[in-house]
């Protein structure tokens, strides 16, 4: 358990971690909308590379969070964090200003903010996470 997860929450024997949660399902939006060239971006290589960062940050945290992982579900929320700054600065170069990109870029310090609450907690392996090469 950690700074992220919701007490005595579990889903499937796991932590509930609501942060990442919302943010996992802001990524598949954005890998559906910007595959679909359907948003802000629209059908650029911007929108691109943005829809596959969004698919790794969304497989990150899932693959997180289904293997009881705590470093995947950190590097998905960096993965997350790195989205949406992209995404903001692609929007402030080509439609300077838009509220798309202070959402984007508001949703940075979020998904950023999440990772420090993850790795800084001293509690975050707990019963229920493990790391890579931690004994079984």
């Amino acid at each position: 358990m950690s700074k992220g997860d919701l007490d005595s929450v579990h889903f499937f024997g796991r932590p509930f971690k609501p942060v990442a949660l919302g943010l996992s399902l802001a990524m598949l939006v954005l890998l559906v909308v910007n595959l679909e060239d359907t948003g802000r971006l629209g059908a650029t290589w911007t929108g691109d590379v943005v829809a596959v960062l969004a698919g790794a940050s969304f497989l990150t945290l899932m693959a997180g969070w289904w293997t009881r992982s705590q470093m995947l579900a950190e590097y998905g929320l960096v993965l997350a964090c790195a989205t949406y700054v992209l995404r903001g600065t692609f929007l402030a170069l080509t439609i300077f200003p838009d509220q798309s990109m202070w959402f984007s870029f508001s949703t940075a310090i979020v998904a950023g903010g999440a990772f420090l609450l993850e790795c800084t907690d001293p509690r975050r392996l707990g019963p229920t996470m493990t790391r890579a090469g931690d004994p079984p």
